[in-house]
């Protein structure tokens, strides 16, 4: 009796042992597949995961049990039950917060496509009636998704207020920047400011005002310099005169305004010279090219570029004299004195503009155009160290080697 009850234990023992060793193969078999299985089904695929769980659980009890004792199955099979029930439970959790989150993202999505899309229709004329319209629909998706979720109305109109108020403050901003939006970002501000939280209403408020002032000063810019700008090539730009119309102009305007409108005259002021600076040059340009050709004088100043330069061309004539005179000489001594004595006299100009950072800020025309003041060799220099400017680390290249120009 006393060796049939220690082979009864022997027994019970290695059946415990086999039913650990089978509940540890479940377990992190399980632990493995459920990674697994959540790498693969997420968000509306969480239904799939539930399957394949389901699937999994009903082929352990064969796949870890058939080997077993039976004994040591029918150990197994109670612990492999409170492991299928605990599995279920994490199952139904994973499911339902997947299935929550995909809706969460479904939601998310729509209303930042409607507002995507009021900013791709968005014009001055349409849009209190679109703006209007997106805060209705993005409100009821939202109070919808809120009911739909076991809460309170409440509780969706708390989610789409702040993303109604940032489509409105976003709006306004728009509207203001598209030409002729300042005023229908005013009146969009004055319909739905009171939907923009404080905070930010304050910020749109400021920024708006600023941008009005801008656009306001812009306009008067623009009237007055259709109006006042020169019409025939050369002409001197009286910029007080302009600046003091547009103050004109904006005389019940806020400060801001006059301030913005004043600037906006000065920059088409300095387009206007810089673009007279680049045509002149151009034209100078042009009529040195073909003086270079043999083309004689008396053709140059029947060129139709000589009439378009401030002087007619006078300074250019008055180069092409000297050159001449230096070409009669009597001697190449001669003609090397004179030569050197119009360098010597240009030298002071070609200094100042051999700075790099004055350099850098011509056009490669406006260097060409340097020849009737400073003479063919000393433009040609200007022009080497303007293209080594061109290439990388060009300006620290570009330097006077004053010694070459001692005469």
């Amino acid at each position: 009796e006393k060796s049939a009850d220690f082979v009864n234990q022997l027994q019970e023992r290695d059946a415990q042992q086999e039913a650990f060793n089978a509940e540890l193969a479940i377990r992190t078999d399980w632990a493995n597949q459920r990674v697994r299985l959540r790498e693969q089904y997420k968000g509306d695929q969480a239904g799939r995961y539930a399957e394949e769980a389901s699937r999994w659980w009903a082929e352990a009890p064969a796949k870890y049990g058939d080997a077993l004792s039976p004994r040591a199955k029918d150990m197994s099979t109670r612990a492999l039950g409170a492991l299928r029930a605990s599995a279920s439970a994490d199952t139904a959790d994973y499911v339902v917060g997947e299935k929550k989150r995909a809706r969460e993202v479904t939601f998310t999505s729509l209303q930042a496509a409607d507002i995507q899309e009021v900013g791709r229709s968005l014009t001055p004329d349409n849009a209190l009636t679109l703006g209007s319209f997106a805060a209705s629909k993005i409100l009821k998706r939202a109070v919808d998704h809120a009911t739909a979720e076991g809460m309170s109305s409440d509780v969706g109109i708390a989610m789409a207020e702040p993303l109604i108020g940032r489509m409105h403050a976003d709006i306004v901003l728009a509207l203001a920047a598209k030409p002729n939006g300042v005023v229908a970002a005013n009146d969009y501000f004055k319909e739905f400011e009171k939907d923009i939280p404080l905070a930010m209403r304050d910020d749109v408020a400021s920024r708006l005002k600023s941008m009005s002032a801008a656009a306001t000063g812009e306009g008067a810019a623009a009237a007055v310099w259709s109006a006042m700008r020169p019409v025939t090539p050369g002409a001197i730009v009286e910029v007080d005169k302009l600046q003091d119309a547009v103050r004109v102009a904006l005389k019940d305007a806020p400060p801001e305004a006059v301030r913005d409108g004043v600037a906006a005259i000065s920059s088409r002021v300095q387009a206007y010279e810089h673009a007279e600076r680049q045509r002149q040059a151009s034209a100078t340009a042009k009529v040195m090219a073909a003086y270079s050709e043999g083309v004689p004088l008396a053709r140059l100043r029947q060129m139709p570029e000589m009439d378009t330069l401030p002087d007619k061309g006078a300074s250019i004539v008055q180069h092409i004299r000297d050159r001449q005179h230096m070409l009669w000489a009597q001697g190449i001594e001669d003609q090397n004195r004179l030569e050197r004595e119009a360098e010597r006299r240009a030298l002071p100009r070609y200094y100042d503009l051999s700075d790099p950072a004055k350099l850098a800020a011509m056009t490669r025309v406006e260097v060409q155009a340097l020849e009737p003041q400073i003479g063919p060799r000393l433009t040609g220099d200007l022009l080497n160290r303007f293209d080594a400017l061109q290439k990388p680390k060009g300006y620290q290249r570009a330097s006077v080697d004053r010694e070459m120009f001692i005469v």
